[in-house]
């Protein structure tokens, strides 16, 4: 049945002697005697193209990446030039940043800063009315990295917090409440070759390696879908090389991107969980990247 379509693919399967059945990804696994599915994946995605998957993927709509109010982005503007002042006191997260490939020029260049204090602000001095946003809107403690526009304009604050605890009930990275919505985009959006990782710093540690040679995007979650302006992009670049990391999470991140894109080509940190730990183990990442962007 080639037009019958399931979770990950079009078409099923019925074998009337031994009784198998299946989508179009089993019968691979099955005839092809493949044992990885998301080898199986790639090859039907990269045989059939992206037509056979688009019920699996729609970009946002323009609504979910709508830019915060003026009054939010001149008020927290102010809050992240504090905090990136308020960075160059903080030895120790410096030299942190640093053994993890983010050196201070990278940190001049995208306004990274630290908050050491949960700060809160009324939804109604950042431009909300009352029916809009009823509640505090709060930044917690830690390492502080906005996202500007090309035009200059702030549209997003995420923190990465210090504290966190494998316990925890919410993430490492916080983006806070009225951050535009969408991936972050890092460097030259005019190169030929794209770059995705899930955490922001690990984009801007591969940012300051490769510089203008490829774009690259922070996802910010391994299961997070790309918005409509990242969609576009990305289907004009030579390459996509998605980097996942060495865990579960990471392959699910991979079986995502695969499924939207047949041109994806997945790849883990040579060594460590991810780029970050590669950086700290004194890896050569720039060689490697830029090996991949040419072979």
């Amino acid at each position: 049945w080639p037009h019958s379509k399931s979770r990950r693919c079009s078409g099923r399967f019925w074998c009337r002697k031994c009784l198998k059945s299946g989508d179009s990804i089993d019968l691979l696994l099955w005839v092809k005697d493949i044992s990885d599915e998301r080898e199986a994946k790639r090859i039907f995605y990269q045989t059939y193209g992206q037509s056979d998957k688009q019920h699996i993927f729609t970009p946002y709509a323009s609504k979910e990446i709508k830019p915060p109010p003026n009054a939010w982005q001149e008020n927290l503007g102010q809050f992240v030039e504090i905090a990136h002042e308020k960075i160059w006191k903080e030895e120790a997260v410096l030299q942190n940043l640093l053994r993890r490939g983010i050196p201070n020029d990278t940190i001049k260049r995208f306004k990274i800063g630290m908050n050491r204090v949960k700060t809160i602000y009324k939804a109604k001095d950042l431009g909300y009315l009352e029916n809009q946003e009823d509640r505090d809107i709060s930044i917690f403690a830690g390492i502080v990295i906005p996202t500007f526009e090309p035009n200059g304009k702030l549209i997003r604050i995420k923190v990465r917090r210090l504290d966190c605890k494998p316990s925890d009930k919410i993430g490492k990275y916080l983006a806070v409440s009225g951050s535009m919505g969408g991936l972050n985009l890092i460097g030259n959006r005019k190169a030929p070759h794209v770059v995705v990782v899930e955490s922001e710093l690990d984009a801007f540690a591969i940012q300051n390696v490769l510089q203008d040679k490829a774009l690259v995007v922070a996802v910010g979650s391994n299961t997070k879908n790309p918005d409509s302006a990242t969609d576009y992009l990305i289907k004009k670049k030579d390459k996509l090389i998605v980097i996942y990391d060495n865990d579960d999470a990471g392959k699910v991140m991979l079986d995502k991107w695969v499924g939207l894109y047949k041109k994806t080509q997945g790849v883990t940190s040579p060594v460590g969980k991810d780029i970050g730990e590669a950086f700290e183990q004194g890896y050569d990442v720039k060689s490697w990247l830029e090996s991949l962007l040419t072979t």
